[in-house]
């Protein structure tokens, strides 16, 4: 596991992780160039890139029906992925709990935390290999221990009211972080 980061580097890696797969999507389909000597504004930025601010080795475009001529990939066309994101708390705890096929247990995978977390009883006061215990209902490793993830939130009260995934507030002094690192526990 990665620890050590910080919400900012965190979101900065989801940025640089959207650029880098779109890029490469654009070359697998011939209309990039690859260019391993990418420096600073050479990089490919998605953004830009949609922007036509891109000034990058594009080897072709794709056919422009209405002009007859030639245009970049517009986000429509189905190459591009959408960016990557931390998820909310609301799309975290969603997925931890097993998603649409859980089986109501309390920690992520099963109701003994021995079996799905490494945890303050268990954990020798460290990190672990991801996936060396169980997996939840989705398949998803660790979302009970080992390490802390974090969150776009910023951390507020929870609402009274019943809410389908609920968005935390604009802004805030803490985002917020899920379940239990390997020092946290029962």
């Amino acid at each position: 596991p990665v620890v050590g980061v910080t919400w900012e580097q965190a979101n900065k890696f989801c940025a640089w992780r959207t650029d880098r797969v779109n890029e490469m999507m654009l070359v697998e389909k011939g209309i990039l160039n690859l260019n391993v000597d990418q420096k600073d504004s050479d990089n490919f930025n998605t953004e830009a890139y949609l922007f036509g601010q891109y000034q990058g080795s594009v080897k072709k475009n794709l056919p422009d029906l209405k002009t007859g001529g030639e245009r970049p990939v517009r986000f429509e066309d189905g190459i591009l992925l959408p960016a990557y994101r931390l998820p909310t708390e609301a799309e975290w705890e969603y997925a931890a709990r097993g998603g649409n096929k859980s089986k109501g247990y309390k920690y992520s995978g099963s109701n003994d935390i021995g079996n799905v977390a490494w945890y303050r009883y268990n954990s020798l006061s460290q990190t672990h290999q991801v996936a060396t215990k169980a997996p939840n209902e989705l398949g998803l490793y660790d979302m009970s221990g080992n390490v802390w993830e974090w969150c776009s939130d910023w951390l507020a009260p929870y609402s009274a009211e019943a809410q389908v995934d609920p968005k935390g507030p604009i802004s805030g002094e803490y985002h917020v972080y899920c379940e239990g690192g390997w020092s946290y526990g029962d």
